[in-house]
C-alpha cells in the first residue's frame, strides 16, 4: 500500500498548500503507485490543471455558487466511484448531498480560494471510512452531513473534489 501526496502551492492559494492524497495498493509496490496515479487521474488531476494551469478539460464542470452577496466559481471534478462487488455499487447522484455541503459550506467561507474533499467508504450497512475535509483539514459540518446522509448499502467508495474561486459580485 502507497500514499500518493499532491502539494500545491499557487498565487490562487495564498499561504496555503493545497495538498490531494490518494492510497493504492496491489500485489507490488509498482502496482500500488500505479492504481493511487490513476485515481489522481481520474479524480482531481483535471480539476488541478483547469484552475491552477488553466489547461481546459471536458472532464471537469464549472458551477457559480452564491449566498447573500458572495459568488463563487465553483470546478468540481468528476465524482470517483469505485465498487469492490458486482452491482454493489448504486448508481446513486450525490447533487442532493452536494447541495447540503455547499449550503453549509457558503456562509462559513472566507474571501479567498478553497477547496474540499469529500470520501465515503461503506460495506453492506456500515461506513468504513470517511472524511470531508476543507483547505487541508477535517471539517467537522461537513463529516456530519456524509455521516446523517442516507447511503445505499452496499460494498463501495465515491470521492469528489473541488475547488472555490470567489468571484467580484459585479461580474
Amino acid at each position: 500500500m502507497v500514499q500518493l501526496n499532491i502539494n500545491l502551492k499557487s498565487p490562487h492559494t495564498g499561504s496555503k498548500t493545497l495538498i490531494e492524497s490518494f492510497a493504492g495498493w496491489g500485489a507490488n509496490e509498482q502496482e500500488a503507485i500505479q492504481e493511487a496515479w490513476q485515481k489522481f487521474a481520474r479524480a482531481s488531476f483535471h480539476v488541478l490543471a483547469e484552475v491552477f494551469l488553466e489547461q481546459h478539460s471536458d472532464q471537469v464542470e464549472w458551477e457559480e455558487w452564491g449566498d447573500t452577496g458572495n459568488k463563487w466559481q465553483v470546478c468540481l471534478g468528476p465524482l470517483l466511484r469505485l465498487s469492490f462487488c458486482a452491482d454493489s455499487l448504486p448508481d446513486m447522484l450525490v447533487g442532493d448531498l452536494l447541495d447540503k455541503l455547499k449550503n453549509a459550506l457558503l456562509s462559513n467561507l472566507t474571501r479567498e480560494c478553497h477547496w474540499l474533499r469529500f470520501y465515503y467508504m461503506r460495506k453492506a450497512s456500515s461506513c468504513l471510512a470517511m472524511e470531508c475535509l476543507l483547505d487541508n483539514d477535517t471539517w467537522a459540518e461537513g463529516e456530519k452531513l456524509l455521516t446523517d446522509w442516507n447511503w445505499p448499502d452496499g460494498f463501495y467508495s465515491v470521492r469528489l473534489f473541488l475547488v472555490l474561486l470567489p468571484r467580484l459580485n459585479n461580474r
